[in-house]
C-alpha cells in the first residue's frame, strides 16, 4: 500500500469521495457503507442529487472511524478510503473538525 498521510482529510474530502464513489469502500478489505439507498430516498422525495445525503454519509463515516485521504492541494480527489479496522491497523487518525 502507498504511504498515506497519518491524518484523514476533512469533511470536504469525505463529501467529495462519497459523491464520486456513491459509497465508502475500503481499499484494503472491501468493507463498505453504501449511499445508494439514501440517494434513492431523496430522489423519490424530489431532493437534488447532490443533496444532504452526502453530508450525512460523510458524518457517519467520520464518526465510525473511516479514513479518507485528504484532497490534493489543487482540490482533486485521491480515491483512497479505509474502514475503521484497516485504519487502525495502519495507525491512521481521523481528522476531527469539531474540536474534540
Amino acid at each position: 500500500m502507498q504511504t498515506l498521510p497519518k491524518v484523514s482529510g476533512g469533511r470536504e474530502a469525505y463529501k467529495f469521495y462519497v459523491e464520486v464513489m456513491l459509497q465508502f469502500l475500503c481499499g484494503e478489505c472491501g468493507a463498505f457503507i453504501d449511499a445508494a439507498a439514501d440517494i434513492r430516498k431523496e430522489e423519490e422525495a424530489g431532493a437534488p442529487h447532490h443533496g444532504p445525503w452526502a453530508e450525512r454519509k460523510s458524518q457517519e463515516a467520520i464518526e465510525l472511524g473511516w479514513y479518507v485521504h485528504p484532497l490534493n492541494e489543487d482540490g482533486s480527489l485521491v480515491p483512497v478510503c479505509l474502514c475503521p479496522s484497516c485504519s487502525a491497523k495502519h495507525r491512521l487518525s481521523i481528522k476531527n473538525e469539531n474540536g474534540g
